[in-house]
């Protein structure tokens, strides 16, 4: 009597196991981390360039689907999206105006949708908060709000990432109302923009130690770059200032306070306020990657 087949199955199909799938699922986190940043990077090197974004449609495909920006920037995708485009726009401007063939109700109609797209998000993600808010029995991030949010570790990884997403949306809100108005900080869109995104990284303090700061970098710069009057200044120095001797030495923050400085003193002796940061960078014969 013959033993029972125990060889493998027909066809020659041998049962994978877990520990061989492993090295390829690792391989497609690695590629996606990898492409992650190529975007990311691609994304926030165009407020120092000025150039449209080399990967845009990858981006705005990419990022809707396979990759996840969280590994890198714990930010929700909607405000890298609208980045992507802000970015987009702002190149299309300057081509324009050397063509000299720049329609404003044609730059309003292209920006509008991103306008739009933006304040929907912060609606959204202002309404996320509040009802995180309320189901730790508090109306607002005080000191009390802090404590309850740093001492429940789940409550506290979402709450940075929306505080960080927040502040990331405000100051691209700075980004597109430059394009859309011009760089001027006396301008309400401005203006207001820039408080917002003040607002929120005074409310990401409260949860975040310093060390959270240095991937902030763009939004500093952005936003503190158009601050107009000296008590708002000051806030976005003392930020960078802050950080300590260790991201002054390996980033870019000193840098970046150099940005945000010339731009503070190129409107003050100048009857033109239109200084953005990347007219400063132009000025100081550097292009930064802010990060």
């Amino acid at each position: 009597m013959n033993s029972p087949d125990t060889g493998p199955p027909s066809g020659n199909l041998t049962p994978i196991t877990s520990n061989e799938l492993e090295p390829h699922r690792l391989e497609d986190n690695a590629e996606h981390f990898l492409v992650g940043a190529v975007l990311w990077f691609d994304i926030l090197s165009c407020a120092s360039t000025s150039d449209a974004p080399r990967l845009h449609l990858e981006a705005n495909h990419l990022l809707q689907g396979q990759v996840d920006l969280a590994n890198i920037i714990p930010c929700q995708p909607w405000v890298s999206l609208a980045m992507n485009d802000i970015a987009a726009l702002g190149a299309w401007k300057t081509d324009a105006i050397s063509n000299c063939s720049l329609s404003f109700w044609k730059l309003f109609e292209k920006a509008d949708p991103i306008r739009k797209r933006l304040g929907d998000g912060i609606a959204g993600l202002r309404a996320e908060i509040d009802e995180s808010f309320a189901a730790l029995g508090i109306s607002h991030l005080g000191t009390m709000g802090a404590y309850l949010v740093l001492t429940n570790p789940g409550v506290q990884q979402e709450a940075i990432k929306r505080a960080i997403t927040l502040v990331f949306a405000y100051a691209a809100q700075v980004y597109l109302n430059t394009i859309i108005s011009g760089a001027d900080p006396k301008l309400d869109d401005v203006r207001n923009s820039v408080v917002d995104t003040m607002n929120a990284l005074q409310e990401l303090q409260f949860i975040c130690d310093a060390q959270a700061f240095r991937n902030l970098i763009w939004p500093i710069c952005v936003a503190g770059s158009m601050a107009e009057d000296v008590p708002t200044q000051t806030y976005f120095q003392s930020l960078i200032q802050d950080l300590g001797e260790e991201a002054h030495a390996f980033g870019n923050t000193r840098t970046t306070l150099q940005i945000m400085q010339k731009c503070w003193a190129s409107r003050e002796g100048s009857r033109s306020g239109s200084w953005d940061w990347a007219a400063a960078m132009e000025s100081l014969g550097q292009r930064v990657l802010l990060v």
